[in-house]
């Protein structure tokens, strides 16, 4: 059976069938089940967003964790002359 072309319309399939509806009783289109039941489209939203706001940050700390490699491998290269002017560089001021 091939996969719905929109992943909305399994997810709302989903909710109906929750709902106590069969699959059938279902209207394609979210926005009439979501007239009907607003406090799902609410809550079906929000999980939305937060899955979205979960993906995006995790592909921020993957994004930085290989800036982070990058960077290291740089001053691992660097690291004699890096090491060599920094060496005086403790002022201690009280």
């Amino acid at each position: 059976m091939a996969p719905p072309a929109n992943p909305q319309v399994k997810n709302w399939h989903t909710v109906a069938t929750e709902l106590g509806f069969s699959v059938k009783d279902v209207p394609e289109a979210p926005q009439q089940l979501a007239q009907a039941y607003s406090c799902d489209l609410k809550a079906y939203e929000e999980e939305q967003a937060a899955i979205a706001l979960r993906r995006k940050l995790r592909e921020q700390a993957e994004a930085e964790a290989a800036l982070t490699q990058l960077v290291l491998s740089q001053q691992t290269q660097d690291l004699s002359s890096y090491h060599h002017h920094h060496h005086h560089q403790h002022h201690h001021h009280h």
